[in-house]
């Protein structure tokens, strides 16, 4: 698994909302810092957070891991 796919699809689906990183950790109920290490490649979500990101954000977990291109 590239663990940079994750990070990278994580900061364009903020950047998308227009998010800054403290309102997005908060709305995936996160502290900033734990999430700023998805996006630098620090740390990978486990199942069970990866479930919650992307059912928070409306995208397949697929998606985030870069098993696909498609979003849903």
């Amino acid at each position: 698994m590239d663990t940079t796919v994750i990070g990278a699809r994580l900061k364009e689906i903020r950047l998308q909302k227009g998010m800054i990183q403290r309102d997005f950790a908060a709305l995936l109920g996160m502290k900033r810092d734990a999430y700023a290490r998805y996006e630098i490649n620090g740390s990978v979500p486990t199942v069970q957070r990866l479930y919650t990101i992307a059912k928070t954000l409306g995208v397949s977990a697929d998606y985030i891991l870069g098993l696909t291109d498609e979003k849903h």
